[in-house]
């Protein structure tokens, strides 16, 4: 078997294994049924990977470099343009991977045993694709420099999935998927409402008062 066809194999097998864990979860989904699904017989699997564990770990490591690497922004963008933009591709990436995106962001939250230290390794591309931008703003005086550079970016992650499961619980409404960078961003840098106006900010809710003011 050619290295071309051992990699469209595993790339065709990786695409089979997000759909079965965004359908089943992780604890549920089958291995077998997977390669099934993939086209290929039971047990091709184990042929590139060792275990369920570490084929989660490398749907979730994909999915990571994906988000990270189709970030675009505009060449002279800022520090901070330039995170939205990574968050940006990452709630995109969301967008197109529901189901899966719901079992990952899960398992960020709460954590299955033994997998969630393999969960944060197999992030590391979209992280470090964070850590950078952080620790170039914080340089240039862009960005607060008060806390470590992988500090802030594995908060910025937390941030997002969080908001991703409000988004979800809300049916969609509060935050929209497209306002979570923004949203994210702010609630972590310095001074976002002054560093863009357009921000979106929880509102507390207003009562209505009478004639003296009570």
């Amino acid at each position: 078997m050619s290295a071309e066809t051992k990699q469209e194999t595993r790339a065709r097998l990786l695409a089979a294994a997000a759909e079965e864990f965004g359908r089943t979860g992780f604890e549920r989904a089958s291995i077998d049924g997977i390669s099934l699904s993939a086209g290929f017989a039971k047990g091709t699997i184990y042929n590139y990977f060792a275990s369920k564990e570490e084929l989660f770990l490398a749907v979730v490591e994909e999915a990571s470099t994906q988000a990270a690497e189709s970030a675009a922004p505009p060449p002279d963008a800022t520090a901070r343009e330039r995170l939205k933009a990574t968050l940006a591709s990452f709630c995109t990436w969301v967008s197109e991977h529901d189901a899966f995106a719901r079992v990952l962001v899960r398992e960020c939250l709460m954590g299955t045993p033994g997998l969630y230290p393999g969960v944060l390794i197999a992030e590391t591309p979209l992280v470090h694709s964070l850590e950078t931008t952080l620790r170039e703003g914080a340089r240039s005086g862009e960005l607060r420099d008060d806390q470590p550079a992988e500090l802030l970016a594995l908060a910025l992650a937390g941030l997002a999935d969080l908001a991703l499961a409000q988004h979800w619980a809300t049916g969609g409404s509060q935050p929209r998927i497209e306002e979570i960078p923004d949203l994210v961003s702010g609630l972590l840098l310095a001074s976002p409402q002054a560093a863009d106006p357009m921000t979106p900010s929880i509102r507390k809710p207003s009562h209505a008062t009478d004639e003296d003011g009570r």
